[in-house]
């Protein structure tokens, strides 16, 4: 029953989310607090042993990955890939933001794997920061509550800044650009991936243009993330089957995931959603 409850108040509240959008409405920020509640609260239902929550990525170079992970290899493998651009940048005993932390396991993995000086994690749902404090609570890693678009941070307070899958969530995303700039130290580095659809990616470059940050890396990794979602596919199909939830939920779970034959796979793969990973830079003046 509870199921039912969550499902149903998940899609009144995006229905109402969708009409503020079309009317080109600020979202109030209790409306999208109570959405991203609703979605933890369900991923918790579902999602329980997962963490990372993104599409994820492959190359074909399988890295080494840490035991707690093993099971979440291509989500960590983006996460790996962004936040030190293709293990060209070196995040150990750098100060780490990632806003839009979610469930916490990206930045765990980071934290783990590379040692940061210090990483926090921004999450705009107050319960997934509370699954996060308890989850990760033996990571060397803080949980903050906090809007994208007011960040809570002095100026020049991080190094390093990333952002994966979650802009484009934002309805105001100038706002964030504006913040990030505002807390990266000079010469630091705002590592961005995420999706649009393929009519809205020009604005997703103006936006990235106009941010005051010098673009240093751009590129396409839309076949990365496609060839993940194919990999992990059977995977994820064969847990879907152990999860006890009605079955008219299971095609909106797989169109969740991404598994082959979704209409999100089928997206990325006809090209009409596509995903980009950006490295920006803060220059000095």
């Amino acid at each position: 029953m509870k199921f039912y409850i969550l499902t149903f108040k998940l899609f009144i509240i995006r229905l109402t989310m969708n009409t503020l959008n079309r009317c080109n409405i600020v979202l109030p920020k209790i409306l999208c607090e109570r959405f991203y509640n609703l979605v933890t609260e369900l991923s918790d239902m579902i999602f329980a042993d997962f963490t990372c929550m993104n599409y994820g990525y492959d190359n074909g170079n399988d890295i080494e990955i840490i035991e707690e992970f093993k099971n979440e290899r291509y989500p960590a493998q983006l996460y790996n890939y962004v936040a030190t651009f293709g293990n060209r940048l070196n995040i150990s005993n750098l100060d780490l933001l990632e806003v839009g932390s979610g469930r916490g396991g990206g930045l765990s993995y980071l934290t783990q794997s590379y040692k940061p000086k210090s990483s926090t994690g921004l999450e705009l749902s107050p319960k997934a920061v509370a699954f996060c404090k308890t989850r990760h609570k033996a990571v060397n890693a803080c949980f903050l509550q906090g809007n994208s678009q007011s960040i809570p941070f002095p100026d020049e307070s991080f190094d390093i800044v990333i952002n994966i899958e979650s802009s484009h969530c934002y309805q105001h995303i100038q706002l964030f650009l504006n913040e990030v700039k505002r807390v990266l130290r000079k010469d630091g580095y705002f590592c961005i991936a995420d999706f649009r659809d393929s009519h809205k990616l020009e604005d997703f470059f103006s936006e990235l243009n106009s941010s005051g940050l010098k673009i240093v890396h751009k590129e396409n990794i839309t076949q990365n993330v496609l060839k993940a979602l194919t990999l992990s596919s059977n995977d994820k199909e064969e847990f879907y089957k152990t999860i006890n939830i009605p079955n008219i939920y299971r095609k909106t779970l797989s169109d969740f995931a991404g598994t082959i034959g979704s209409r999100k796979y089928n997206d990325f793969k006809s090209g009409i959603r596509q995903y980009y990973y950006f490295v920006l830079q803060k220059q000095k003046i």
